[in-house]
């Protein structure tokens, strides 16, 4: 079976063009809500997690000039764990991906990992665990997650979302 990735391009919020992009190598396997960022400078896109059977942990990227997936091995065994419904975005300038929150193998988390995207040396191509300052939105998925810039400062807003025991309904910047 062949698998084909949707790409939508967006031009100026006026049109919409759909293309599908056929892989070379071999695919990740069926995810579904997995966390998904597009990178701008090296024009690559990363896949963490998801689930099928089973909640994923592996991390993927699909390069749209070649149009060929690689899945990237972390060079220690230190990650964010099994998860879906993780937000994933990129700090461009940073030359990181990070990687917030999701339902996790012990239930929901809101933590904060982040990955380095330009590391020549495979010893430093590998996840960090970030603390948060001020009090951390409470453990949730299904959350409505963006980021934003205010100046020169990169942010994360995250929004409502499902906790451990109800419907959550805050705010957090």
């Amino acid at each position: 079976m062949s698998l084909f990735w949707l790409i939508f391009l967006f031009s100026a919020a006026e049109s919409l063009s759909v293309s599908y992009f056929p892989t070379t190598r071999t695919p990740p396997p069926p995810h579904e809500v997995a966390g998904l960022a597009f990178d701008s400078t090296s024009r690559k896109i990363y896949i963490y997690g998801g689930r099928s059977e089973i909640k994923h942990i592996d991390m993927w990227e699909f390069d749209l000039a070649t149009q060929t997936w690689s899945e990237i091995q972390p060079a220690t065994p230190l990650n964010p764990g099994a998860r879906s419904d993780a937000f994933i975005t990129i700090l461009e300038d940073a030359r990181q991906l990070v990687l917030f929150g999701g339902d996790a193998e012990g239930g929901p988390v809101s933590d904060i990992w982040v990955f380095d995207l330009d590391s020549e040396t495979v010893i430093f191509n590998q996840w960090r665990s970030i603390d948060t300052k001020g009090k951390a939105p409470p453990r949730g998925y299904y959350r409505a997650v963006c980021k934003y810039s205010k100046g020169e400062k990169q942010y994360i807003a995250v929004y409502g979302g499902i906790g451990r025991r109800s419907k959550l309904k805050t705010l957090h910047m």
